[in-house]
């Protein structure tokens, strides 16, 4: 009998391999350039010639670019983080092809000045739809919850790079390419913020924990709460310490955090480098700073031998600090009380942004003062914000105050 003839096993995966790699070297495009200055020379003659103007943004190699000029339109001005794509997209197109990345606050604030500088016409571009697919999803909770990847995936927050630049820009026309978003499953749970009236309610609340709570509207997340020491405080009129170390009068600078990692308490730096960050104090949070101290130094008095170390600026009566999860349930706690309708703690955070935003605060201050790393979270333009634009994102605060004040009738 003849044997039987055993089919080929089926490979698991792509049936090509997927390898990136030089492995052309392509020369750039005779008409593209790195100078910003040569790059608006280069479309003013276009212009000059009557030629309609596109940017591509997240171009890869610049499959939409050629249907764009394919269409009318002169490319010349395409962005993606990728190099290898980003080198075959210059030795396509004219102008600038860039390798920069639109998570960047800075970034996104400088692509979008140069379109408008360069009057482009048309701008399009397909954000990552990537975070949003289904697929590989039980492996990326796998890797969040061994500490391997960032909870939140930025890529996500992309699209809103993409409506800034548009924004900025003000192009004729917008193309938005992408996949259908179907795949995702039910709504995004919704969550609210705290009314003003609500927010002054905590602000006004005496109780032990009340520059905790006033810090949580101020902006820090639960673990920089949990990880503040009093050393990170300075509540004098002087600077103290020097050089990098220097922390200027009335600020508090964020450096550390306690964060629960299944049932242990872990600490450990910000979340990012944009976390690291120095604030002023306003002028309530400083008289809120000031009686906290004060009564932990009687705490530790009337306690005697055995006081904890009272770095924390969250701590019990006894001297320790706080467990982190112990903020959100005093802060479950004090809401019940106030018979204030359940918040989380993370959502003093989006309060904060919220106050600001209606007080006139920038977008980028009020991204530096959260500590994103991303501009898309909160649309911002720019990052690198100055002493002064903080210290007027700061006195928002008091402007608050001041409105409570006047329309209760209340004096100063």
């Amino acid at each position: 009998m003849a044997a039987k003839t055993q089919k080929p096993r089926k490979s698991s995966g792509y049936g090509v391999r997927l390898v990136r790699g030089p492995f052309i070297n392509l020369p750039p495009h005779r008409d593209h350039t790195e100078d910003v200055e040569a790059f608006l020379r280069y479309t003013e003659r276009l212009r000059r010639q009557g030629e309609r103007l596109a940017a591509d943004f997240f171009s890869g190699a610049g499959g939409l670019s050629l249907g764009l000029e394919k269409a009318g339109y002169k490319v010349v001005f395409g962005a993606d983080h990728e190099p290898f794509a980003n080198r075959t997209h210059a030795h396509h197109f004219g102008g600038m092809s860039v390798d920069w990345d639109l998570a960047d606050p800075g970034v996104v604030r400088e692509v979008a000045e140069l379109c408008k500088a360069a009057h482009v016409d048309l701008i399009a571009g397909g954000p990552p739809c990537q975070p949003f697919s289904k697929a590989g999803r039980s492996m990326i909770r796998h890797q969040v919850e061994s500490g391997l990847r960032d909870r939140h995936d930025q890529r996500r927050d992309l699209w809103l790079s993409y409506l800034e630049i548009i924004r900025v820009a003000k192009p004729r026309a917008v193309i938005m390419e992408n996949v259908p978003v179907d795949r995702v499953a039910g709504d995004p749970k919704k969550y609210r913020t705290l009314t003003e009236v609500e927010m002054n309610q905590i602000l006004d609340h005496d109780c032990r924990d009340r520059h905790v709570f006033m810090l949580a509207l101020y902006g820090l997340r639960r673990g920089e709460l949990a990880g503040l020491k009093w050393s990170h405080i300075n509540l004098t009129d002087k600077p103290i310490g020097e050089g990098e170390d220097e922390l200027p009068a009335l600020h508090l600078r964020v450096v550390e955090k306690r964060v629960t990692i299944g049932k242990k308490i872990e600490t450990g730096t910000p979340k990012s480098a944009a976390s690291k960050r120095t604030l002023p104090l306003p002028t309530d949070a400083v008289e809120a700073l000031k009686t906290a101290r004060k009564r932990q130094a009687e705490e530790q008095l009337k306690f005697g031998p055995g006081y904890g170390t009272g770095d924390y600026v969250a701590r019990n009566e006894a001297g320790q600090p706080y467990h982190p999860n112990l903020i959100w349930f005093r802060w479950s706690q004090m809401l019940k009380e106030l018979k204030i309708k359940h918040v989380r703690l993370h959502d003093g955070r989006h309060t904060c942004g919220s106050v600001m935003h209606a007080r006139g605060v920038p977008l980028a201050d009020i991204s530096a003062w959260l500590g994103h790393a991303s501009s898309a979270f909160t649309l911002s333009v720019y990052v690198h914000s100055q002493a002064n634009a903080l210290q007027a994102a700061a006195a928002s605060f008091d402007r608050v105050v001041t409105t409570r004040d006047t329309e209760t009738g209340s004096g100063g």
